[in-house]
């Protein structure tokens, strides 16, 4: 249930269906309990409905009697009243998921959560957060930006305006569109401090290889808008959006100075809004087993798939594709995991001198990645310079 669910007939239908079969478990988002009351919300009483209150029957032709019936139901349910806000998502779907495996009678699923969450809790954290870690406020909001888009709740404040940097490369990552103000904006900023250099690059990712694509028009067609669209309009149509909100982010910076501490800052700050947080230490020569060591987290089987492969020897290189394909493919699934590679080494591993990049599923799903290291950029992405 959200402020806008009791407006929705098909939400009134159900709260009515499953009350009466006295089988209703309501999970609240972004509000309580104690705002579902009739009265409070069609007189619109408080903040909360002022807004999105009234007589909300009207809007699609309801019944004033059947609606203040469902609403009220909510008043009689005594347990496993769920209430998801930002602190504690992960909490309440696990809440539910187990609600729901005891309503069906699978007592397996419940000792499968049980054992997975006892996992959790001992090792998604490889260090102890520093309860006196203090600052960093602009680095944590630009963080929280460059992940999910926007800034919420007391980061609004302390949120700043990302700028480019002229003597950076613009690039575009894909998989999303740049609608917001501050977002315009510093696409205004970029294009004012552009100079010459390479073209830009786009990141894409097919099933079978990851390919640089140009995102920059041929010098012809941009002498021949110039020509049509004069100066302003012409530079408006070529400048390049730097897009944040993919699922990526990197903190660059010396030796000691913080990344870590700041990596390990964020996870904990935001580990609700993410199944599990996985760690993945970055020295060049461990980083793919330290990868393919997630599989236990993910629960993924990385043995031999069929029986067709099993008469056949497998090279041990065809063996580690195939394991990491299918951590990449779990990753990639509408299920939200932050993935922190912590010390990134290099681009390139240090047995086959194969991309890093090769590892990691396509950007823009629900997992997301951090990456931290001391070299100046990673994969053409404009670091977080501590």
């Amino acid at each position: 249930l959200t402020r806008k669910s009791f407006r929705n007939p098909y939400t009134i239908e159900e709260l009515r269906f499953f009350s009466s079969k006295k089988n209703l478990v309501p999970v609240y988002f972004d509000l309580g309990p104690d705002d579902c009351l009739v009265r409070d919300i069609v007189e619109r009483r408080g903040e909360l409905w002022e807004k999105h209150g009234g007589e909300l029957w009207l809007l699609y032709g309801g019944l004033e009697k059947e609606w203040k019936d469902a609403v009220s139901a909510l008043s009689r349910v005594d347990e496993w009243k769920l209430e998801a806000h930002d602190g504690n998502w992960r909490k309440c779907i696990l809440r539910a998921v187990t609600r729901l495996a005891l309503r069906l009678g699978r007592r397996s699923v419940e000792d499968r959560l049980t054992k997975w969450r006892e996992k959790v809790e001992k090792e998604e954290f490889p260090f102890t957060r520093n309860e006196n870690f203090i600052g960093r406020k602009k680095e944590l909001s630009e963080l929280e930006f460059m992940l999910f888009g926007d800034v919420s709740g007391d980061a609004e404040r302390d949120y700043f305006e990302l700028k480019a940097r002229p003597r950076r490369k613009n690039l575009t990552i894909g998989w999303g569109r740049s609608t917001s103000v501050e977002e315009r904006r510093r696409e205004r900023q970029m294009e004012s401090g552009r100079r010459k250099g390479k073209e830009p690059v786009i990141w894409k990712e097919s099933e079978k290889e990851i390919e640089m694509q140009s995102t920059e028009f041929p010098q012809s067609q941009h002498q021949t808008s110039k020509l049509k669209g004069g100066g302003r309009h012409s530079r408006r149509r070529r400048s390049m959006k730097v897009v944040y909100g993919k699922g990526i982010a990197c903190v660059s910076g010396e030796s000691g100075i913080g990344k870590t501490e700041l990596l390990l800052e964020f996870a904990n700050k935001f580990h609700q809004r993410y199944k599990m947080v996985l760690w993945v230490g970055g020295e060049s020569r461990c980083i793919r087993q330290n990868y393919l060591n997630l599989w236990s987290f993910l629960e993924v089987d990385v043995g031999v798939e069929s029986s067709l492969e099993k008469s056949r020897i497998k090279s041990f290189e065809e063996q580690e594709e195939s394991a990491i394909a299918r951590v990449r493919k779990e990753l990639m699934r509408n299920i939200p995991f932050l993935v922190v590679i912590d010390n990134l080494e290099s681009e390139k591993d240090w047995w086959d001198h194969k991309l890093v990049m090769e590892l990691l599923p396509r950007f823009g799903g629900e997992t997301h990645f951090i990456i931290s290291t001391q070299l100046p950029r990673v994969m053409n992405l404009e670091p977080l310079k501590l």
